[in-house]
């Protein structure tokens, strides 16, 4: 298990994970400042400049450009994947400790150079992390703008206000207030009564919430959900670095000529979908598997590890040096998992787990209990 303990001390290293956080938490708590400044003096042209500094700022965590994240991405991101590239290579050697001198010509020396071809997945995998990333910045300046748009240049747009603004209430102590209003929304995210009636009345109630998931850093959408920047910023690095780590044992293996991998047996916290997956064989070779294990690819989601903050890892599983007992248990065991298990993505293995009886789950997953039920589960 020190493959998992060292991706795990890494993962929770205070530099790694507060570093990355803190680029996008300044950041934005910068472009919201920008906002809120900017709500007193509405107008096109007072937008695009707001527009512009915005831009600027968010440049701050573009990690296609020389930025802080940029620099996090290259200094940190490749640390996970040489831990599993190293880790591959520590459990091979101590395989063939474990075997005969004679066995040891059937896995080979353990190769140690990092070639063209580790070289071409790091970059691959730094490569779908950039793109995380960029999607973050794309959907910081959207977001913005709309904001922009809908809180400045509703001043000028809106029918209702425009009157307003030629009758002066606008540019008056009333627009002054209605300014605060909106200013301390996007940065505390509190609306008073009073405040709420003001903004109604000036044709801004249908920003309310838009303000208040602004003031919390809620720039995201990822599916129906609205995710802080910096919580969401922390789960994709995290998360891709745990795949960065499984593509290094990966890659690694397979150049040993390795083409079976055993998922680690790091408890759940509860069951969930790792549950029918921890202490199981998958081939990561091209093709079929000729033994009739299923390939890793076919997990839920398509790729390993399976869902955010995972703490199982992948260890060689090397066929040749089993018996053909060993092989045909692995294979019953593989075998109790549902067919309609693979193939799926998260929220279809999520269900499905969710609907099996306690009988069902401890047949099908027995290395996922203990000697107590976990709570939550009806016998």
């Amino acid at each position: 298990m020190a493959a998992a303990r060292e991706l795990q001390s890494l993962l929770a290293s205070a530099e790694n994970a507060a570093a990355l956080e803190g680029y996008y938490e300044r950041t934005v708590r910068r472009i919201l400042q920008e906002l809120a400044g900017g709500v007193s003096q509405p107008g096109a042209a007072r937008a695009r400049e707001l527009l512009m500094k915005i831009r600027d700022l968010a440049r701050m965590i573009d990690p296609r450009r020389d930025s802080p994240v940029r620099r996090w991405i290259q200094g940190e991101f490749p640390k996970a994947f040489l831990l599993g590239d190293r880790a591959a290579i520590r459990q091979v050697k101590e395989i063939l400790r474990e075997v005969p001198p004679e066995k040891w010509d059937l896995v080979g020396e353990p190769a140690v150079g990092f070639t063209a071809v580790n070289q071409t997945a790091l970059r691959a995998i730094t490569a779908s992390l950039t793109d995380r990333l960029s999607d973050i910045q794309r959907q910081v300046l959207t977001t913005a703008g709309l904001l922009v748009r809908r809180t400045q240049l509703v001043f000028q747009q809106d029918a209702e206000v425009r009157e307003h603004i030629v009758s002066g209430i606008i540019r008056g102590a009333t627009g002054r207030e209605i300014s605060d209003d909106i200013a301390r929304a996007i940065l505390t995210g509190q609306v008073s009564p009073a405040a709420a009636e003001r903004l109604r009345q000036a044709g801004f109630a249908g920003n309310l919430e838009l303000y208040k998931q602004l003031s919390a850093g809620q720039f995201i959408t990822v599916g129906k959900a609205r995710m802080s920047v910096r919580v969401y910023a922390n789960l994709v690095a995290r998360t891709m670095s745990r795949e960065a780590h499984s593509i290094g044992t990966r890659v690694r293996l397979q150049q040993q000529g390795i083409d079976h991998v055993r998922v680690s047996e790091t408890m759940p916290l509860k069951p969930d979908i790792c549950s029918l997956i921890l202490g199981q064989i998958y081939f990561i070779g091209p093709g079929e598997d000729p033994l009739g294990f299923p390939s890793l690819k076919e997990i839920p989601g398509g790729q390993f590890p399976p869902h955010p903050n995972c703490r199982h890892v992948l260890e060689p599983w090397v066929a040749v040096l089993k018996s053909e007992s060993q092989v045909a248990a692995a294979r019953a065991t593989s075998d109790l998992v549902p067919d309609q298990f693979f193939g799926t993505n998260l929220d279809e293995a999520a269900e499905l787990v969710g609907n099996l009886t306690d009988k069902e789950f401890r047949r099908i997953a027995p290395a996922a209990f203990d000697e107590d039920l976990p709570k939550g589960r009806a016998a």
